[in-house]
């Protein structure tokens, strides 16, 4: 258990850093997965030399050790999700947990009365992160291969394009944390304008939606949508163009031409990664 908890409590910044998830019962289930583990790399050695009864055993054995994890692994029971954790917490945790191990360690009253000083300051960090995401509002187009997703965010709500569940893990939770739990609405939308800004979404061969585009400013062309020079002349207002990643490398590059001959501004989504519009 011990080393359990040492091994957790060491990794934790990079593990609520990269995963946001916080696992409750690592040292119960610890206690199970590493010595069966252990037996699984001595059954290998027999594999390896051939003792084939040694295989049935992994496979068994394996499949034990799976049904065993996944009683520990229930979202809301076996681990806390959707944590918002910068790279500033992540500093920040790594000195506390040196600061508070050196504590331990000496029996430090200064160390002790740093290491609430360290904790403090990191809270008072933390509160100014939340408030400022949480009144953020802005347009993002993600970088998911083959496919466009894209969501628009006030300080009251999120409006998200359809998608499926492992494109929102993978590529759109992480950024829907930071934005301190606003109500989440599915709705696929190809216009968008707010404040000072017109946006145009182009993602459907041969369709143009009823607006006006001539106040547009930004357009972002996805699902290999062609445009013509012509269609073009249509916008006085544009200042960028913005590729999808659901776009092919040939598209890519006859949109960046485009861009580059009428002075257009040019993002490639799939090159330079999510495309983010800010309001504020």
């Amino acid at each position: 258990m011990s080393a359990s908890l040492s091994a957790t409590l060491s990794t934790l910044p990079l593990t609520l850093l990269y995963f946001k998830q916080f696992p409750l019962w690592f040292f119960i289930c610890n206690l199970v997965v590493v010595p069966v583990t252990f037996v699984l790399l001595l059954l290998a050695v027999l594999v390896v030399i051939h003792v084939h009864f040694a295989a049935i055993i992994i496979n068994y054995t394996v499949d034990f050790l799976v049904v065993f994890i996944n009683l520990f692994n229930a979202n809301g029971i076996g681990f806390v999700d959707m944590i918002h954790f910068t790279v500033s917490d992540t500093l920040f945790l790594s000195a506390l947990i040196v600061v508070l191990s050196l504590t331990l360690q000496y029996r430090s009253f200064s160390l002790a009365r740093a290491s609430i000083v360290l904790l403090i300051i990191w809270q008072l960090f933390a509160f100014r992160d939340a408030f400022f995401q949480k009144q953020s509002e802005l347009f993002t187009l993600y970088d998911v291969k083959n496919r466009h997703v894209f969501s628009f965010k006030n300080k009251t709500r999120v409006l998200i394009s359809n998608n499926s569940q492992s494109d929102y893990n993978f590529h759109v939770k992480p950024q829907f944390i930071s934005f301190s739990n606003p109500e989440i609405i599915h709705r696929n939308f190809n216009f968008l304008q707010y404040k000072n800004k017109r946006l145009l979404i182009l993602d459907k061969p041969c369709f143009w939606p009823a607006t006006e585009v001539k106040n547009v400013k930004v357009l972002l062309l996805c699902n290999n949508f062609m445009i013509a020079n012509q269609d073009l002349l249509s916008f006085d207002s544009l200042e960028v163009i913005v590729s999808g990643s659901s776009n092919n490398r040939l598209m890519n590059k006859k949109n960046e031409e485009l861009s580059r001959k009428f002075g257009f501004d040019f993002y490639d989504v799939g090159y330079s990664g999510a495309y983010v519009l800010g309001f504020n």
